[in-house]
């Protein structure tokens, strides 16, 4: 029998990226996605390429600690989902914590980036593996 994991993609757990935060704000309200989604494809590919293009300057000159996961943020995590497991990426720091929440001990996943190096997560009779992806040629 599975036990109960909060499955999420990790942004929001990097509260200390403040410009990354406000950021997230702004693009995930509705009436900008409406008005993104209302411009033809072409110019959205255009708008995908310079946002893409300014995430690596901000991720160039931003200290790396700022953009990993708050230690609060991640346990208020875990207290709103009530679970022992949470899994996310978005860090791009795969690896596999365990973690002290106001519970006891729980585990958290972290994928890596599938730029960098792919990765998947394997769990066979309840035991969870990280595992990387062949680096292509």
């Amino acid at each position: 029998m599975a036990s109960r994991c909060c499955l999420t993609h990790g942004d929001a757990l990097c509260t200390d990226d403040h410009p990354y935060q406000e950021l997230r704000s702004m693009v995930r309200s509705r009436g900008l996605a409406a008005a993104l989604l209302a411009l033809p494809r072409s110019h959205r590919e255009l708008l995908a390429d310079e946002a893409r293009a300014g995430s690596r300057r901000h991720i160039s000159r931003t200290v790396p600690y700022i953009m990993d996961v708050n230690t609060g943020a991640v346990a208020a995590a875990f207290r709103a989902a009530r679970v022992r497991r949470m899994i996310h990426g978005h860090t791009h720091r795969p690896g596999m914590h365990e973690v002290q929440t106001d519970g006891g001990l729980a585990q958290r996943i972290v994928l890596g980036a599938w730029y960098e190096q792919g990765s998947y997560l394997s769990c066979e009779r309840g035991n969870y593996q990280l595992r990387e992806l062949p680096r292509p040629s």
